[in-house]
């Protein structure tokens, strides 16, 4: 190695005679360079997450929110086609005539409309006469849907003398 030359503050190595002298970096100041350093990298770091890592999870979640609404576009699509065919159905004489007769009980002149109801339920009948001779005839017919009183006494018979005294 060569001689060192002290030039005040820095420290200057001579590798031979008549070279120019390279300074010496002093300790403190490579500190202060390797924190510049370690900046640097944590803002190239934040600059990439905020450049790269953001941006990709952002289209991410858009690319599956537009294969959501792909799929609802479909089943909408579907759903259009399938009342499409039902207005095309409702379109013929045949079709509007039925829809008449069945939902708004329309009929052609000449035709007599009627309607069956449907059977009434059975109501509970009190036992004085002449209603407890009634449920003993529905009874006697096979119509047990008639719901006789179970606390009341049992009704007089037509020929018994069980006149109240």
């Amino acid at each position: 190695m060569g001689r060192r030359r002290n030039d005040g503050g820095t420290t200057a190595v001579l590798d031979r005679p008549g070279d120019e002298p390279v300074e010496a970096v002093a300790p403190r100041r490579r500190g202060v360079l390797s924190s510049v350093w370690v900046l640097l990298v944590i803002a190239i770091a934040a600059g990439l997450l905020l450049l790269l890592v953001f941006p990709t999870r952002a289209w991410l979640s858009q690319r599956s929110a537009i294969d959501g609404n792909e799929r609802k576009l479909e089943l909408l699509q579907a759903e259009n086609e399938r009342l499409e065919d039902k207005v095309d159905g409702l379109s013929t004489p045949e079709e509007i005539e039925r829809v008449a007769r069945a939902q708004y009980n329309l009929v052609k002149p000449g035709e007599r409309p009627f309607a069956v109801l449907p059977e009434p339920a059975a109501a509970p009948l009190p036992d004085e006469w002449p209603y407890g001779l009634i449920k003993q005839m529905i009874a006697a017919r096979g119509g047990a849907d008639v719901v006789a009183d179970p606390t009341a006494p049992a009704p007089p018979t037509p020929g018994s003398s069980a006149a109240p005294g």
